[in-house]
């Protein structure tokens, strides 16, 4: 008796986009709802609360930080940066962050 225990794929999980872009002036919350339809407004204020929402890479609590067209919305346990982001060394903040440098 060969009994298969792997589920088959239903198709009925939706691929989840976890950024999105700000098109218009709006808080934060608002925005959530208004792109999160399938969550609550109770889970979109745990969300927020549990800091797993991050505005162009910073975690933001605040329910009614207001958005900017431009700025990018990501959701996620943990902000991973885009690659061009990620190094060590930035040109702007060696010096900033107290560095000697060899000055």
């Amino acid at each position: 008796m060969n009994k298969d225990n792997s589920r088959p794929n239903t198709g009925s999980k939706k691929p989840q986009t976890n950024s999105l872009e700000v098109k218009k002036q709006e808080e934060l919350l608002k925005f959530l709802i208004a792109n999160l339809p399938d969550k609550s407004r109770n889970k979109v204020k745990s969300i927020l609360k549990n800091r797993q929402v991050f505005v162009n890479g910073k975690a933001i609590t605040q329910f009614n930080h207001l958005l900017e067209p431009g700025q990018i919305v990501t959701l996620g346990k943990k902000y991973t940066a885009p690659r061009s982001e990620t190094g060590f060394w930035d040109d702007n903040r060696s010096r900033r962050q107290g560095f000697d440098c060899g000055k």
